[in-house]
Order: C-alpha cells, then sequence, then structure tokens
C-alpha cells in the first residue's frame, strides 16, 4: 500500500492505493509433471531440461529452483536459471527410472511459503556399454573319440547386463577352418561333425566369441578345451543303477544323503575312482566326497522353495579321466512342518450396517491366514470363533475360509460392538498349529431407522397402557361385587 494526499484550497485528503505487489501470485508451472529420457552415461555438464522455459511468474519476480531429496540423488538443477543436470552419469543397469519434484518459488515476501512443485519422470535409455560375459568357465570337455557325429558335447554360456538388442547374443567360432565341431549361433551348443581320433589329435582347443546385436557390437571371447579320449578299456559302472532318495526338508549340513559306488570296468586295473556333481546343483546345496561318493547336505534344504533336485553324478579314473560313466539321482525333500499360520493382520475391524445385520449375512470374507508349508497336510487351516460371552451365538465362520457370518439379528441387541477372537488351525498336522486375530465388529446404526423404531415402540407403550388400565378397572369391580349375574 501506498498514500497520495490531495489539497484543495483549505481542506487536506488523505488516501491509500493499493500497490501491486500486494497482489502478487506465486510462480506457475505450464504443465502439472515432464518425462524426461536420456540414455545412460550423458555427461553431467549436459543440460537435460531447462525448466526456467515452463514456469511463469506473473509479476517477473527473481525465481529460485531447487530438488526435493530423490531429486537430490541424481540430479543438480542452477538455483537461479533452473537448468537440470545428472549429478554423475547415469547407469541404466543401476537403475532405469527416477521420480523427483522440481520447485521454483519466488522472493515476495522473502520467498516464504512460495514454492510451487513440478513432478518430474525421469528415464534412463539402455546403451550397449556392457560387453557379454561368459557364465561357468573355464571350459573343459572330456569325450571320447567313439561318440558319433551329431552328439552335443558341449555348450557355451554367456549374458549381457544391457537390455533390448543390446543383451540378444550369438555364437561364433574364432577359428573359421575348425571343421569337427559346429557351433549353434544362438544357443551356444557344440556338435560333433567330424569323427575323433584320439591318436591324431588327443586335444581340440576352440575359441568361441560371443557378441551382442547392438548397433555397435560388443565381444567377448573364450577358449573351450575339448580333451580326446581313447577307448582302450572299459569305463566305470555304478553297482546299483537306481539312487532314488526321500528325505526331510532342514536336515543340518553334513547329513547324509547317499553313498554311490563305482569300479572300474576294466578288472585288471582297478583303477581309483573319482566322483564329482555335474549337474542338477545349481546352488551348491549339497557335497560328494570326490574319493568314497558320499553325498551328505551342504546348504539349506527348504521344501517351501525346492521340491526335488535331479543330480547328475559323474565316475571317472583317476589315471584315465577320459573313462567315465554318470548316473542320475532323484532326491525328493518331504515337508515338515516348520512354517506357523499367520493372519494377515493381528486385528480386523468390520462395520455393519443396520439393515444388513441379519442371520446368515456375509459380513467379511477379507479375513485370512496362510500358512507357508508346501503340503496340504501341514498347510490346512480350519477356522473357528473363541466361545466367549455369547459371541459364538451372534457370529459364525465358514471354517475352511474364514468369512464371517451373521447367525442372529444384531439390531435389537443394545450394544453396538462385539469383540471376539478368531483361530486358524493346523487340522490335518501333527502339531496344530494356530494363530489368532482380535475381531472388532462394529454395528452401523441408520438414524431414520432409529427414529422409526422409537415412534414405534412409543406407539406400542401408550396401547399397552390403555389395556393395562382397563384390565386393572375389571379386575376392581370382579373382586368387589364378585362374578356377574346374567340376570
Amino acid at each position: 500500500m501506498y498514500s497520495i494526499i490531495i489539497m484543495l484550497g483549505w481542506c487536506t485528503f488523505a488516501a491509500a492505493i493499493p500497490n501491486k505487489r500486494d497482489y502478487n501470485f506465486k510462480p506457475r508451472f505450464l504443465k502439472d509433471r515432464i518425462s524426461i529420457s536420456e540414455p545412460e552415461n550423458t555427461s553431467p555438464e549436459k543440460v537435460i531440461k531447462d525448466i526456467s522455459e515452463i514456469v511463469i511468474d506473473d509479476e517477473g519476480d527473481k525465481l529460485t529452483y531447487a530438488l526435493d531429496n530423490k531429486g537430490k540423488s541424481i540430479c543438480t538443477i542452477g538455483s537461479s536459471d533452473g537448468k537440470l543436470r545428472f549429478k554423475e552419469k547415469p547407469d541404466r543397469e543401476i537403475c532405469s527410472e527416477y521420480e523427483f519434484k522440481i520447485l521454483v518459488s519466488d522472493d515476495f515476501e522473502g520467498g516464504i511459503n512460495r514454492e510451487t512443485p513440478l513432478d518430474v519422470y525421469l528415464y534412463i535409455l539402455d546403451e550397449n556399454d556392457n560387453k557379454p560375459i561368459f557364465i561357468n568357465t573355464p571350459y573343459i570337455c572330456h569325450v571320447l573319440e567313439t561318440i558319433p557325429i551329431g552328439t552335443e558335447i558341449f555348450q557355451v554360456l554367456a549374458s549381457d547386463k544391457d537390455a533390448g538388442n543390446n543383451r540378444i547374443l550369438r555364437y561364433v567360432f574364432k577359428d573359421k577352418s575348425n571343421d569337427y565341431f559346429f557351433l549353434h549361433p544362438n544357443s551356444g551348443i557344440i556338435t560333433l561333425t567330424k569323427s575323433l581320433d584320439h591318436e591324431t589329435n588327443k586335444v581340440h582347443t576352440l575359441i568361441v566369441e560371443a557378441q551382442d546385436e547392438g548397433l555397435e557390437k560388443q565381444t567377448t571371447e573364450t577358449t573351450v578345451i575339448v580333451n580326446v579320449g581313447d577307448v582302450g578299456d572299459n569305463k566305470p559302472y555304478f553297482i546299483f543303477q537306481q539312487y532314488d532318495k526321500e528325505i526331510e526338508e532342514n536336515l543340518p549340513k553334513g547329513t547324509k544323503v547317499a553313498a554311490l559306488v563305482a569300479v572300474d570296468g576294466d578288472s585288471s586295473l582297478k583303477n581309483k575312482i573319482n566322483y564329482e556333481i555335474i549337474a542338477g546343483d545349481e546352488y551348491g546345496l549339497f557335497f560328494i566326497d570326490r574319493n568314497t561318493g558320499v553325498i551328505t547336505v551342504e546348504g539349506h534344504l527348504d521344501r517351501e522353495y525346492y521340491s526335488e533336485f535331479k543330480l547328475r553324478v559323474k565316475a571317472y579314473e583317476v589315471e584315465e579321466i577320459h573313462s567315465f560313466n554318470t548316473i542320475d539321482l532323484k532326491i525328493k525333500l518331504v515337508d515338515v512342518n516348520d512354517n506357523f499360520p499367520k493372519f494377515e493382520q493381528n486385528e480386523y475391524v468390520v462395520n455393519v450396517q443396520q439393515d444388513q445385520a441379519h442371520p446368515q449375512t456375509i459380513i467379511s470374507d477379507n479375513i485370512r491366514a496362510v500358512d507357508e508349508d508346501a503340503t496340504i497336510k501341514n498347510n490346512h487351516l480350519f477356522y473357528w470363533i473363541e466361545e466367549q460371552d455369547d459371541n459364538d451365538k451372534l457370529f459364525d465362520v465358514l471354517s475352511d475360509r474364514g468369512t464371517l457370518m451373521l447367525k442372529k439379528n444384531l439390531e435389537n441387541l443394545s450394544r453396538n460392538t462385539f469383540k471376539f477372537k478368531m483361530y486358524a488351525t493346523e487340522d490335518q498336522s501333527n502339531e496344530h498349529y494356530y494363530a489368532v486375530a482380535n475381531i472388532t465388529v462394529r454395528l452401523i446404526r441408520d438414524q431414520k431407522i432409529i427414529n422409526q423404531e422409537f415412534q414405534k415402540s412409543s406407539s406400542n407403550h401408550l396401547s399397552s397402557a390403555y389395556t393395562t388400565f382397563f384390565i386393572t378397572i375389571f379386575s376392581f369391580i370382579f373382586l368387589n361385587n364378585g362374578i356377574p349375574s346374567k340376570y
């Protein structure tokens, strides 16, 4: 506000004129939200968005830009010019998208409570900046010279952290003169295309290259050693041809699972046999003693994650490692009741409208308990209500699913709140573990219905009063005069 003084003759007038600054509006954005897409590895010096281009301040006040905490973790913004930049080079493989707010304020009244927010969605686009990586190297393959043409002898496998075409891989041999093997470009499977001869070539060294499908291809090389074994003796054989086992989950480390026994097929040599697990134990949950063939528990066996394992065990001669045999061992995990039931909530509040508070009405089907055990014997639940006061007469629950129902009408009761406990019990297990939840049922009464009930009740009370009055008069006459005569 500012004042003006007007003098007319001997009279002086003062008037207050409003300053336009008294009507100052906060700055505003042209949009409520914006989306920004930038490739990973973008330089922090690059301006990815000039926020000043999408903000308006009607009075042309000086503006200040800022980021919320989420925005500060990935970007910086010029406090006076609104230029948005990356804090450091982004990596899509770490995080591909961010959501944060940009705040703008003017300097009116010191900038207090003058902020306007803008939602920002920042997407990091993939660049082909990762090379393929071969898995489970080194690659050493042992084959016999007598294996037939067309046999799949080995498989190489690589992965790539990039996305889209940048992670699609193809495999090729670097040595084009190789005519013994074929490498499938998509699967990485190596197949025999020409008969092997131990006397001619005991070892084949293959250079395999993995290349992605990006515009600027990334490549990685690895070596596959193929040892060709001579067929001069009989391979080992297992005493028993089938080893199927059932064991309980949660067995401690070191517990014996099975003992495999293989012997040299050549009775005159009796070479020492060693053992190794070559497939089926990707998580390292089992250990085999290379000298004895005894398999023991190495990791945590959880039936809720694995139902069975199929281990492939190799037995080979120590002196002639190309002479080997394999056998499959199927191990089935037996579920142990090691999980207690749990309700999804400790307490449930169920509101029931007065006009729905009738018998057989389902008032809640959202009460659930779960048991993470794997078999029905250990995870099947039976629901029931604690018998307390009259609650067992007012409410019922479907035993197999926890659906809560009314057994009686609630609207005629004086109470509006009913509390009780619901149990979920394992009804087929030996332990009968259970869970408990507190249930509160609240009757929501309709005021219109209450008024109608009151009027009806008042009318009934009035009629009852008249009836009582006449009965009293009649009784008085009867007791004093006796039974009246017909004549």
